[in-house]
């Protein structure tokens, strides 16, 4: 099951009446396009897919292309001198990776790794941006949706950053199971470092949380989350925190 800090924008009617490149396309950056300028886009992108563990790009390669997800997930991260990695965000289908690129940056200033097998539109940066400078209504199109993008994701950030590991858990795991009712059984294909590094806490502070989830139904088998009931998670996630059978942890 696929999970995205970077969710796409909800669908769009008209996506119904584009090609299967320029529906793709306009649920991202360029949601505020015109069906030409998509369709445009479409012919542009090429089309690759990468298997899990293989790199999109390096910290520091030449930023040459902005990435659209179609299927799979992509882990953006830094590498420090020893070694270790920075996770910066997961992103799924419809959303967009290395905006950078159209934006005067020469190289990528991160990496960026498919977590799971990935279908991936590659976007020539230096084509777009050039089609931008020569037209301001789609430059100004696409500037309007990556304001609205950021101010989604300052807001994620910021809800993120006020809750507590437990509750940043149980919120995650929702958006994983996509629902808040019944029971859930989530398969996990990224390591449980990523998914600490996601949420924004330490790997330590991850196994705790798993361990006080276990009173209210959630177990883990190898990489399967086994969740009894979703409404309680639910019920976690806002702050509202209760074993099976209505005592307070």
């Amino acid at each position: 099951m696929t999970v995205s800090l970077c969710p796409a924008s909800p669908s769009n009617p008209r996506q119904t009446r584009l090609a299967p490149k320029a529906a793709l396309l306009a649920q991202s950056l360029f949601e505020g396009l015109s069906p030409k300028d998509l369709h445009w886009l479409a012919d542009l992108a090429l089309t690759k897919t990468y298997a899990k563990g293989q790199t999109l790009f390096d910290q520091g390669d030449e930023a040459r292309y902005l990435f659209v997800v179609e299927s799979g997930l992509l882990k953006i991260f830094t590498t420090q001198a020893n070694g270790a990695q920075n996770v910066l965000g997961l992103f799924g289908p419809g959303t967009h990776v290395a905006i950078v690129s159209l934006f005067g940056f020469d190289t990528y200033p991160a990496g960026c790794e498919a977590l799971e097998e990935a279908r991936v539109l590659l976007l020539p940066a230096n084509l777009l941006a050039k089609h931008l400078s020569e037209d301001p209504g789609t430059a100004m199109a696409m500037l309007k949706s990556a304001g609205k993008r950021l101010e989604m994701l300052l807001g994620n950030y910021l809800d993120l950053k006020s809750r507590s590991p437990l509750e940043r858990l149980a919120g995650h795991l929702l958006s994983l199971a996509g629902t808040d009712k019944g029971p859930a059984r989530i398969l996990l294909g990224y390591p449980r470092t990523v998914l600490a590094a996601a949420i924004g806490i330490a790997p330590e502070n991850l196994s705790r949380a798993f361990a006080r989830l276990a009173s209210s139904g959630v177990h883990s088998e190898g990489n399967a989350i086994i969740i009894e009931d979703l409404a309680v998670l639910k019920q976690i996630r806002q702050g509202n925190v209760k074993r099976r059978g209505g005592g307070r942890s």
